[in-house]
């Protein structure tokens, strides 16, 4: 059976007084090297994939207003991408990361005191404060960390194998040159197993596909007030606007950005983190819950082969409402650049991210939930940059590979086991 992935985001509040010394401390996670630090051992824990801490503080970048953001307090997120069931999560987070967890989450409200802090209690307070995703996508579904490395190793075996035997191999057909790598690879790793299977059957796509439509039927009614609402917000948009900004808020705008992009850009991967205020009133938030149900229904079955909707570069995604329904918050684990990662959702994805972002508060002009919107190219993307929030603490546990190789390993793994046809075998040799 495929591996279990989830998504913890637990959401503390920081005790104003103490944000100073909780950006310290995380900065000196990032200072000693995420990887081996001492002070919050990521390594140590062998079923996360990606984890985060941010701190969410009343920078707002270039959007102002009353309008715009509704009030809230300082809060610090934990994120993390896991294996397994969140009750075993937790339990190694506690268990192999107790005192770092401590450290950071002592500055948030409610945390027990050094005193009273139990494994108990802490696992308690880890409960209260996480909330589940409105909606989660793997880009490598049912691969553990454990599996997506080995399954590197193995194709760098392989590859080498076949590298140092290249002319005693060169005149056999693809075939025998699988045959040969399944001996070696017997030899290497005798206890290798082939991987489980990792995606939807064709009938349980169909029946998924038949229920999304139901629902699709019962929010209906919902639709016909869209495009009222639609108006109604740029009617909003064009009262609150400001068309000039000043040049210590050009200035200040520009610094934000600059350290973002400082950010970025270190290894194959990148990461984001976006917070955005929801549109006031029931009937936006309603809708954008639909929304984010359905994409977290079909994301599992339909983008079950390492693209969402054509884009093969995400790794994890989640959609999380904080903040009592006034707050969206969007984290992401990447391949490439930031420009490129846009410019892919606006190619590929433009009307599933319109779908959710319109309803939130500053997204570019839209019409009937899907269209316009995200595919105002430059317009989108300041956006995305203006609710972008730095992110303190950022740990992959595969820093050097990519979706695409995740996958690609997968097949040659596969492609060990079964029968194959010549073509098929010169197909498993191509991926090499």
């Amino acid at each position: 059976m495929p591996s279990r992935q989830g998504a913890l985001t637990v959401v503390a509040e920081v005790k104003p007084e103490l944000k100073t010394s909780l950006l310290v401390l995380l900065n000196a996670i990032v200072d000693a090297d995420v990887e081996e630090t001492d002070l919050f051992p990521f390594k140590a824990l062998s079923t996360i994939h990606f984890a985060r801490w941010l701190v969410l503080d009343d920078r707002r970048g270039r959007w102002r207003g009353p309008l715009d953001h509704p009030p809230r307090p300082l809060l610090l997120i934990l994120s993390t991408n896991y294996d397994g069931s969140l009750k075993d999560h937790l339990s190694e987070l506690v268990q192999i990361a107790g005192p770092g967890l401590g450290r950071v989450l002592g500055h948030c409200v409610g945390f027990p005191s050094q005193g009273m802090r139990t494994r108990d209690s802490v696992l308690k307070y880890l409960k209260q404060h996480s909330i589940k995703p409105a909606t989660f996508y793997r880009g490598a579904p049912g691969r553990t960390v454990t599996q997506i490395k080995y399954e590197a190793e193995l194709r760098e075996k392989i590859e080498g194998f076949l590298d140092q035997n290249r002319d005693n191999l060169k005149d056999l057909d693809p075939l025998a040159v699988r045959g040969r790598s399944q001996e070696y690879v017997a030899a290497v790793f005798p206890d290798d197993k082939p991987p489980p299977p990792t995606r939807f059957k064709t009938l349980k796509k169909l029946l998924f596909v038949i229920r999304l439509l139901l629902g699709v039927l019962l929010h209906l009614p919902l639709l016909v007030l869209l495009r009222r609402h639609e108006r109604r917000d740029d009617q909003r948009r064009e009262a609150g606007r400001v068309d000039r900004l000043t040049p210590a808020q050009i200035r200040s705008h520009n610094e934000w950005i600059a350290d973002l992009a400082r950010r970025e850009d270190h290894i194959t991967q990148n990461q984001i983190s976006n917070l955005v205020p929801v549109r006031p009133g029931w009937y936006r938030l309603v809708v954008l819950r639909a929304v984010l149900a359905a994409i977290d229904r079909l994301a599992p079955v339909v983008y079950d082969r390492g693209q969402l909707g054509g884009i093969p570069t995400i790794h994890f995604a989640r959609w999380v409402i904080v903040g009592r329904g006034r707050w969206l918050l969007f984290m992401s684990n990447y391949d490439g650049s930031w420009e490129e990662y846009l410019g892919a959702f606006i190619d590929h994805a433009s009307h599933g991210l319109t779908a959710v972002w319109s309803n939130t508060v500053g997204f570019p002009r839209t019409k009937w939930l899907l269209w316009e919107g995200s595919r105002d190219e430059r317009a989108f993307k300041d956006w995305v940059r203006g609710h972008q929030i730095a992110t303190q603490v950022w740990y992959s546990a595969y820093s050097d590979l990519t979706v695409r190789q995740i996958n690609q390993n997968t097949a040659i793994h596969a492609g060990l086991y079964g029968n194959l046809t010549q073509q098929q075998a010169r197909m498993w040799l191509r991926r090499l």
